[in-house]
């Protein structure tokens, strides 16, 4: 008999829908005597959702309870989360369900009397979902009958366009609805485990999109709060705290126990085994109707021969706490780990939030790595510390810590980096935010301090100091120099492009924050000038980026007002208006605030501190001094915002850009004077104002001049001859390159040539008389000089003008701006 193909989507809800991806195609009929549909997988990039509201596959109820298998095969070579869930005729769980895992092209049969007690199976409907994963599942079913078969295949839904969104997560959801007051405290306890453990009996409006989620803490606040608990909700939530082994625990098996066991009274059921070593420290336990056997000896031997040896030496003096004595705990003293089918893996203590032995629920698709992960929870509960493990306070460094330590101890395993982006990404949230997923990302930081330093100290150091503090404040004590040393310095790792880009070098690690910052192109669309004000307001253990690229030769003027470490001003000025004026301010206010800079100039990269800078100029028409890129890091060590956020002193930093050239200018200059019977012209051709040697002290840029000055007499005298300008004294000129757009002075130049040390021999009426050059250059509007003044060409590159201020007496000009060859 042929069986018919179909397929099988994903349950949506108006408020937070789990989403089917992959090939939504039925596949072809096969000739199996069987009913089959498919699955598609959950979201095709972590943390994104994709898809549409589909139809979930809805199976006719069990009648024989000797034949509830159902067989699951993945066909997309990718792995799978499913969930099988009794319904009742309405279609509502009377059970949190049967999550199954597959990984790629597996094939597992899954006997739902395992967990699932009888009489929520016999007769009730059957809702299949796909809860995560990219993968395709499809669903065998031998005790269907053909016609229930063929009802089910007509129920497929067509192929429909799939429309990618971000959701949040069910515990954001949650969250959000304890605190508007529609759930109360108990309920939304009750709701975050379902979703930790993919339990259908989560209401639809709290499922959001968990798919990157892969472990959890929070089993150590039901834990703390356990006693405070109605007598209802610890009903409910005992099952989760028991492990599956057990069939007191969640999803703990139906079938006949082993029997008690020697010191705890608590029944093992006979379809759990476990592998251990000799003298060994770590019991894995597996289902023995999976296929998990040789999974579990691979994570024994890894726990055993390379993740244990490594967190013990890594926290000296702080072993594994021992479970012996207490109830359920495995029958033995040993660390405890179950391969099992859910959404998370969890670490779950046993007889408190902190300073407690634990078990491990592992996801059984879980990498080795991350069981290095939540072997190092373990180590962390075993800590005494001033708090709840998943407290605000611990609960950040409690992941950031353990998901460093999957480097740590697999360096060449690059896993961890998944979760690099949430730091990276977002350089203005703190380091110690507690919010999933930033506290997987904060593993960055015992990274760099580590692979930086060679010492991993700080870590167990770190939770030492948790005793009697929070876990920011133990890791300031324990961090060599102090956050106050590390944080610019990781600031600017953090970076990690041209030219600090040891992450990639260290780790192969190629996310950073430059991919997440946009670049500010300058060029021609800045002129004739910009003046950006930087928002620069880091909160504690954070940072701000600013890139600027310059792609052509527009900008010639550049210059950066500190108003991260200054108090900034524009102070008032008569005849030029304002200008800005930073000024010192008290040290608090201040207070672990860096300002850095990286500047790729001709091609090479630099990087210097500016934090005490009060301002930095550059000439990109001189060579030394041609920015190509500029980036600035303002970071914030301080430990906490207690003191009030950062804010600058006055003013925000200013940027200001301009086409304004400043390093050389050439041309031509006249002077002409007449009267009476003479006429005096004096010219130069050859003229070139030179950028005084050193540093720019904006707002104003000062020249020295060469040239040669010719003199000619005329209109009844002759003579004349050529002067080389040699007098420094009274030749000057002086460009306006960095004032305010509200400054008079803005864009204008000024200057003076006078020659007064040679005299030229002339002949008028016959006599021999002399000329000196005078005044040859005045770009001068009076005495002292009076807006308006003269401005340079819009694009910053040109000086023209003639001054004429009485009868007979005149200056011409015509100059260039000239950029270093």
């Amino acid at each position: 008999m042929s069986r018919s193909g179909f397929a099988v989507w994903c349950v949506f809800t108006a408020s937070a829908a789990i989403a089917a991806a992959g090939d939504l195609a039925p596949r072809e009929p096969q000739a199996e005597p069987e009913a089959a549909g498919q699955v598609a997988g959950a979201g095709c990039d972590r943390g994104l959702t994709v898809g549409v509201e589909l139809t979930p596959l809805r199976l006719p109820g069990i009648v024989d309870p000797d034949q509830d298998v159902i067989r699951l095969r993945e066909v997309a070579g990718s792995g799978i989360t499913v969930r099988v869930t009794p319904v009742d005729e309405r279609g509502t769980p009377v059970d949190g369900g049967r999550v199954v895992i597959l990984r790629a092209n597996e094939t597992r049969s899954v006997r739902l009397a395992e967990t699932l007690p009888a009489e929520e199976v016999i007769g009730r409907g059957l809702l299949v979902e796909a809860l995560g994963g990219t993968g395709r599942a499809e669903i065998l079913a031998e005790w269907l009958a053909p016609a229930e078969r063929d009802a089910v295949a007509a129920t497929r839904p067509a192929r429909r366009h799939l429309v990618r969104v971000t959701l949040p997560t069910s515990e954001a959801l949650i969250d959000q609805a304890e605190g508007s007051g529609a759930l109360d405290h108990e309920t939304a306890v009750l709701y975050r485990v379902y979703a930790i453990f993919g339990d259908a009996r989560l209401p639809a409006a709290y499922r959001g999109d968990d798919s990157a989620l892969t472990d959890s803490l929070y089993l150590a606040t039901v834990v703390g709060e356990f006693s405070s608990y109605s007598p209802a909700t610890q009903a409910a939530l005992q099952p989760f705290l028991i492990p599956p082994t057990y069939q007191q625990g969640y999803q703990g098996a139906a079938a006949t126990a082993m029997g008690p066991e020697s010191s705890v009274g608590c029944n093992i059921s006979a379809d759990w085994t476990y592998v251990e070593n000799t003298g060994g420290k770590v019991r894995v336990w597996y289902d023995v109707n999976s296929d998990d056997a040789a999974n579990a000896r691979v994570y024994l031997a890894q726990a055993e021969n390379t993740i244990l040896p490594r967190l013990q030496a890594l926290m000296t003096g702080h072993p594994l706490l021992s479970d012996d004595g207490l109830s359920c705990n495995g029958g033995t003293d040993q660390l405890d780990i179950y391969i099992c089918d859910q959404n998370q893996s969890v670490t779950v203590p046993y007889s408190g939030c902190s300073n407690s032995p634990v078990f491990i629920r592992l996801r059984r698709d879980t990498i080795t790595a991350l069981l290095a992960h939540e072997m190092f929870h373990a180590f962390q509960f075993s800590m005494p510390i001033a708090g709840c493990m998943s407290s605000e306070e611990y609960h950040w460094w409690s992941e950031a810590s353990a998901q460093w330590v999957q480097d740590y101890v697999y360096p060449y395993d690059q896993d961890e980096q998944f979760r690099a982006s949430t730091v990276l990404f977002h350089p203005d949230v703190p380091l110690d935010l507690n919010s999933e997923p930033h506290w997987y990302g904060a593993y960055l930081l015992p990274f760099y301090v580590y692979r930086s330093t060679g010492s991993a100290d700080f870590v167990r150091a770190s939770w030492e100091g948790c005793l009697t503090q929070s876990a920011v404040k133990a890791l300031d004590a324990a961090l060599p120099g102090g956050f106050a040393d590390i944080w610019p310095k990781f600031a600017l790792h953090n970076w990690n492009h041209d030219p600090v880009d040891d992450y990639t070098k260290w780790d192969a690690l190629k996310t950073s924050t430059y991919t997440a910052i946009p670049g500010i192109t300058a060029d021609a669309s800045a002129l004739p000038d910009m003046e950006l004000a930087l928002d620069v307001v880091p909160q504690h253990l954070s940072a701000a980026y600013k890139d600027f690229v310059f792609p052509d030769s527009s900008i010639s003027s550049v210059a950066f007002w500190n108003g991260v470490t200054y108090d900034l001003e524009q102070q008032a000025v008569p005849t030029f208006g304002p200008f800005w004026n930073p000024q010192s301010t008290s040290p608090d206010a201040v207070k672990g605030i860096k300002v850095q800079a990286l500047m790729k100039i001709n091609g090479a990269w630099t990087q210097d501190d500016w934090t005490n800078k009060p301002y930095v100029a550059f000439c990109r028409d001189l060579k030394a001094e041609r920015l190509e890129e500029l980036v600035i890091i303002v970071s914030n060590s301080r430990v906490d915002d207690s003191g009030g956020s950062f804010k600058p002193p006055g003013m925000a930093p200013v940027l200001w850009l301009s086409g304004f050239g400043c390093y050389q200018w050439q041309g031509t200059a006249t002077y002409t004077f007449t009267g009476g019977d003479y006429t005096q012209t004096d010219t130069v051709n050859n003229l070139v104002w030179t950028r005084v040697p050193g540093a720019t002290q904006p707002p104003s840029v000062s020249y020295t001049v060469t040239g040669d000055v010719t003199v000619t007499a005329s209109n009844g005298c002759s003579g004349g001859g050529t002067v080389h300008v040699s007098d420094p004294i009274f030749n000057s000129l002086v460009t306006w390159n960095y004032l305010p757009a509200a400054a008079g002075a803005v864009q204008s130049y000024e200057g003076e040539g006078l020659e007064t040390t040679t005299m030229l021999p002339i002949t008028c009426r016959g006599v021999q008389e002399y000329a000196e050059a005078g005044n040859w250059f005045n770009i001068l509007s009076g005495s002292p000089p009076t807006i308006p003044f003269q401005r340079v060409s819009t694009d910053g590159k040109r000086m023209t003008g003639t001054l004429a201020p009485g009868p007979g007496i005149s200056w011409t000009w015509d100059l260039h701006a000239v950029q270093e060859p």
